[in-house]
C-alpha cells in the first residue's frame, strides 16, 4: 500500500463542512409526487429509474412513522426510516430498469397504525450537485474531484465524528461507485462515552476503468444519528492499493453446495499477516455474492452479504495470528450461478459493518417486487 493522500491545508489534511447538496431539480420522467390515503401498509408504486443517476427519495406522512423501502429485481437495494417524521435517502440506481417503492409503517409505532388519516406523500426528485459550504439538510451532498489513473486501486476513507457518511463516486452526472456507511441506526453512547467522540468511517475501494477527474460525493447516512444541526465536519483521505490476489472465476450449477449457506461455492486461500487489516471483496454482475472466511482449520470466522455496496460482499478482517485461510465465495441464492471477481488487499483504512448495530431492512431477504 502506498502512502495516503489527504486532502487539505496544513500537512495536506483537509477539514470540509459537508454540503453541495441535492439541489432539488425535478426529474421530468419521475412522478411530481404520489399520494396516497388511507392504511399505509406495503403501500406500493412502480416507477422506472435510470442506471448511475442519483435521486432524492422523500417520504412526508400524517399519524404514522413511515419506512420506505426501494426493490429492483434482485430484493431491497435501499431502505430508510423515519427520521424527525420524515424518511428520506439518496439512492443510485445500479440499472436502468422498473424499481418498486415500499411504503411501510414503523413497528416503533406500536405494530398498528393510528385512526387516521395516515396518509403520506412520496416525492421522486433527480439530484444535482452544486458546491456548497454548509450542510443543515441530511439529504445534502458535498462535491470534491480529484484524478484517478487507470487500473489502480484506491482507498477513499471518509471520517466523521458527527455524522454516518455515505460515498459515491461519479465521473459527470453519472455515479459509477457507491459505500454506504457501515452502520444502521447510530449507536447510542457507550458507558463513559462524550457525545461526538465515537468516529464514523465508510471506506469505498474502486479501480477505475479510464484515468479520469472523478467527483467524490458525501452525504449523510439516512440511518445517521446527526449530532449538529448544520457544519458537518469531515476528512477524506485516498490511498492507492495493491492488491494481494486478484482472482476472475465463475461458479457454475457443478461446484460443491457450501452446506452453512446452500449455494453453489468455490475456495480460494490466501496467507494473512498477523495484526494487518485486509479487505476481501467479491464482486459480481451476474447474481448476489455472499463471502465466508475460515481459519486453516476450517472454522468460520466471519461471513459477509452486502457490505461491499450493492450486492457485493466484503469482508474486513484483522488476523490475530498468521495463518492460511480459506475464502469461500458462494451466493445469497441457492441457486445462482455467474461470474465474479475476488480481491484481497491490505487496506488500514477499512473498516467492518459496525459491531454496535442491529440489522436493516435491506439486509432481510426479500423477494423481487410484484407488478
Amino acid at each position: 500500500m502506498r502512502a495516503p493522500l489527504v486532502w487539505g491545508p496544513a500537512a495536506c489534511l483537509l477539514t470540509v463542512l459537508a454540503g453541495p447538496p441535492l439541489s432539488a431539480q425535478e426529474n421530468k420522467d419521475a412522478p411530481k409526487a404520489i399520494e396516497l390515503k388511507g392504511e399505509a401498509r406495503q403501500s406500493k408504486h412502480t416507477h422506472k429509474l435510470e442506471r448511475g443517476v442519483t435521486y432524492r427519495l422523500t417520504v412526508t406522512a400524517e399519524g404514522f412513522q413511515p419506512v420506505l423501502s426501494v426493490r429492483n429485481k434482485f430484493g431491497v437495494v435501499a431502505s430508510a426510516y423515519a427520521f424527525q417524521g420524515n424518511a428520506r435517502t439518496v439512492f443510485t440506481a445500479n440499472d436502468t430498469e422498473e424499481h418498486q417503492f415500499v411504503v411501510d409503517f414503523a413497528a416503533g409505532t406500536g405494530g398498528a397504525l393510528g385512526k387516521g388519516p395516515n396518509t403520506y406523500t412520496l416525492l421522486i426528485e433527480r439530484a444535482n450537485f452544486a458546491p456548497e459550504t454548509t450542510m443543515k439538510d441530511p439529504l445534502k451532498v458535498n462535491e470534491q474531484t480529484q484524478k484517478l489513473e487507470k487500473g489502480k486501486f484506491y482507498s477513499i476513507a471518509v471520517k466523521s465524528k458527527h455524522f454516518e457518511p455515505d460515498v459515491r463516486l461519479a465521473t459527470g452526472d453519472k455515479v459509477v461507485a457507491v459505500q454506504s456507511s457501515p452502520g444502521g441506526f447510530a449507536p447510542l453512547p457507550l458507558p463513559g462515552e462524550k457525545p461526538g467522540e465515537r468516529e464514523f468511517t465508510t471506506t469505498l475501494t474502486f479501480m477505475p476503468a479510464d484515468t479520469a477527474d472523478y467527483r467524490i460525493l458525501v452525504s449523510v447516512s439516512p440511518y445517521s444519528r446527526t449530532e449538529k444541526p448544520a457544519a458537518l465536519a469531515y476528512t477524506t483521505t485516498i490511498a492507492e492499493l495493491k492488491a494481494e490476489v486478484s482472482i476472475s472465476e465463475r461458479l457454475a450449477a457443478t461446484d460443491p453446495v457450501y452446506k452453512a449457506r446452500g449455494g453453489h461455492h468455490k475456495v480460494h486461500t490466501v496467507k494473512l499477516q498477523a495484526n494487518k487489516t485486509y479487505q476481501i471483496d467479491m464482486i459480481s454482475k451476474e447474481f448476489d455474492t455472499y463471502l465466508f472466511l475460515e481459519d486453516s482449520a476450517g472454522k468460520v470466522l466471519l461471513s459477509d452479504d452486502d457490505s461491499g455496496g450493492n450486492l457485493n460482499a466484503r469482508i474486513v478482517f484483522r488476523p490475530a495470528k498468521a495463518d492460511t485461510y480459506r475464502i469461500i465465495a458462494t451466493t445469497f441464492s441457492n441457486t445462482a450461478t455467474g461470474a465474479y471477481t475476488l480481491t484481497v488487499m491490505e487496506n488500514s483504512g477499512a473498516t467492518p459493518r459496525n459491531p454496535f448495530q442491529p440489522p436493516v431492512p435491506d439486509k432481510v431477504p426479500l423477494p423481487p417486487f410484484e407488478k
